[in-house]
């Protein structure tokens, strides 16, 4: 029987893949043994899920001893799939000894979103002989330029406006990124490096010294994180006694009852 080596803490427990049915999971991976070793990653499916859906990047990175790293899960379900909720774990052996030194992580979830129908072929070859035709008798112009936002009068979505990510017509102007609020509704806001003077101008909710930080939740060191988190593992997570809901938030691994928001009868 493999000897459990790494400690595997997700992100994310549940993420929502995108219209394109794209996503990624996060996994941080800690070496517990007191020796250098390699390790390698791989994404194993759960019940309905593919193996083929799965990528992990990178596969293989080399752990100091007690040190720590990233690997990402790059996520993408053909149209052919149903929609749904599917889950997957990702397994860590020492890659010189894969039978001897192992670790199975927790599961994590991803929502698969229904498929967009794609365009009768035939339609599209119309519409665009009908658009070509217009550009040729004249006026056409004037008409693509209202159709696709083409002419500069229309340079999309502004700031704190709503968006939707996988619609071309409201889209966020350059230097705006279509992000996810705590409701789940989706509005623009200044993407990470922008200029800024509000945290709540910002996809990742905190303006560092007039420029949006990241809004990935991986980090360097302590800077990349806000004053409440610290860096642990590339990953920003909770301090001791900060409110939390979960133990996997928490840099200690803990979430005690009284840390916890009311009502959320969460122990760990």
């Amino acid at each position: 029987m493999a000897e459990d080596t790494f400690a595997i803490t997700p992100r994310e427990k549940a993420i929502k893949l995108d219209a394109s049915r794209k996503g990624r999971l996060i996994f941080s991976v800690s070496n517990t043994l007191q020796r250098q070793l390699k390790a390698r990653a791989s994404a194993e499916p759960e019940e309905k899920a593919k193996r083929e859906w799965l990528k992990v990047q990178p596969e293989i990175q080399t752990l100091p001893p007690g040190g720590a790293e990233v690997f990402t899960v790059e996520i993408q379900v053909p149209p052919e799939a149903p929609a749904g909720s599917y889950r997957m774990h990702l397994v860590v052996v020492d890659d010189d000894k894969p039978d001897d030194f192992a670790s199975v992580g927790p599961s994590a979830s991803f929502e698969v979103p229904p498929a967009v129908a794609p365009q009768p072929p035939q339609w599209r070859k119309w519409l665009l002989i009908a658009l070509g035709a217009l550009v040729v008798l004249g006026g056409g112009g004037y008409l693509l330029c209202r159709l696709f936002g083409a002419c500069g009068g229309s340079k999309g979505q502004g700031l704190h406006q709503s968006c939707k990510a996988d619609d071309p017509k409201q889209s966020c102007a350059q230097g705006l990124k279509c992000a996810p609020l705590p409701s789940e509704f989706l509005e623009c806001r200044l993407a990470p490096d922008s200029k800024c003077s509000n945290d709540s101008d910002c996809t990742s909710f905190w303006c560092k010294n007039g420029k949006c930080s990241r809004d990935d939740g991986v980090c360097a060191n302590d800077a990349d994180c806000r004053a409440e988190f610290t860096c642990k593992a590339n990953i920003c997570l909770k301090r001791d006694n900060q409110p939390c809901d979960a133990p996997e938030v928490c840099a200690g691994g803990f979430c005690t009852a009284r840390n916890m928001p009311s009502g959320s009868g969460k122990s760990g």
